[in-house]
This record gives C-alpha cells, sequence and structure tokens, in this order.
C-alpha cells in the first residue's frame, strides 16, 4: 500500500465514522490524532489481510468495489476499503461481508481481519472527532 492509497483509504474511514455515528445534525471534523489513528487502523488492517488479500482487493475494481461516486476517481477501491473497515469492525449492518462485488473468500478475509481488530470508540466533542 502507498501513501496515496492510504490518506484515501484513512480519509474514507473518518468520513464513515462520522456518517454512522455522530450524533444526529452535527457535522464534526476529524482531530489531526484522529486522522493519524485512522492512518494506523488502515494499516494493521491491510497488515493483517496481507499482500497479497489486499491486492486481490483493489482488483475487484473492475466488478464495482469502489464505484459509489462518493468513492472519487482516484484509488475508488481504496476510498471503498477505508469505509468498510469503519462499518464492519464496528459491528453495523454493512461493510465487507455484504458487498457482493467482492468475492466471499474476500468478504470473509477482510471481516475477519476487522474482527481481530475490535472496535474503535469515536467521541464527539465541541465539533470535533477522536479515537480512542
Amino acid at each position: 500500500m502507498n501513501e496515496t492509497q492510504l490518506d484515501i483509504a484513512a480519509h474514507h474511514y473518518i468520513i464513515a465514522a462520522i456518517w454512522a455515528d455522530c450524533p444526529e445534525g452535527t457535522n464534526p471534523r476529524a482531530t489531526h490524532a484522529a486522522m493519524k489513528a485512522a492512518r494506523e487502523h488502515v494499516r494493521q488492517f491491510v497488515t493483517a489481510i496481507g499482500a497479497d488479500t489486499f491486492t486481490a482487493l483493489m482488483a475487484c475494481h473492475v466488478f464495482g468495489y469502489g464505484a459509489h461516486a462518493d468513492c472519487g476517481n482516484i484509488e475508488p477501491a481504496c476510498a471503498a476499503m477505508g469505509h468498510d473497515i469503519w462499518l464492519t469492525r464496528q459491528g453495523h449492518g454493512v461493510g465487507f461481508w455484504d458487498r457482493k462485488e467482492l468475492p466471499a473468500t474476500l468478504r470473509d478475509a477482510c471481516t475477519q481481519a476487522c474482527r481481530k481488530m475490535g472496535e474503535c470508540y469515536p467521541e464527539f466533542y465541541r465539533g470535533w472527532l477522536y479515537l480512542r
């Protein structure tokens, strides 16, 4: 994983945290520490799944992984991955396991890696997101 991929995945990890877990009617921003934590969480995930699985996951963009308009045009599979890491590790009803554009073995490997990471504890205070 290169630095651009890491930045994109971490950015979308933060977007998913805010989208899924912030209090209704608020629009917090991530602290520098939260962004640094997001980068580390993504790096841990990629290490857990290994280089071959990461490469296979990135190749799934040809099957529509990352095709959502919010993923952008640069490394959209990384954007989708960052989003799915947050949703899966937090136990939301969506995430890697329900991505039909991913092969079942890949969905399972990514879901297991997220479960091993455990939950992250977001805190929202005075317009800022903190990750604990």
